[in-house]
């Protein structure tokens, strides 16, 4: 069965919210405690770094050789460069023009 409207979940109660997360094997987070994927930054290859930014992989190359100073990969060994989620929607906000 799939679930189309959505406005159920907002009539439920932070109690029931709660109850619901814990069956599904999560963990509701509150605003004062960080999940895990706040603490351990999200890393992207470049086929997944391209799919962030919309763009073919070719495009990707074509952006990082061009605005090299921009584009700043981490060095991951043999497996190849990985770029921080985080760089790239900062890239979004600060360099719309170059996308």
């Amino acid at each position: 069965m799939m679930i189309d409207d959505m406005a159920w979940v907002e009539s439920l109660s932070p109690e029931a919210l709660k109850r619901l997360a814990e069956r599904m094997g999560e963990i509701v987070p509150t605003s004062t405690q960080q999940t895990k994927t706040e603490k351990k930054e999200r890393l992207l290859q470049v086929g997944q770094a391209a799919e962030f930014l919309g763009m073919s992989t070719t495009t990707f190359y074509r952006k990082r050789e061009k605005y090299h100073r921009i584009f700043k990969p981490l060095e991951c060994g043999e497996r190849g460069q990985k770029f921080k989620q985080s760089d790239l929607e900062k890239l979004i906000e600060e360099h719309p023009e170059i996308l």
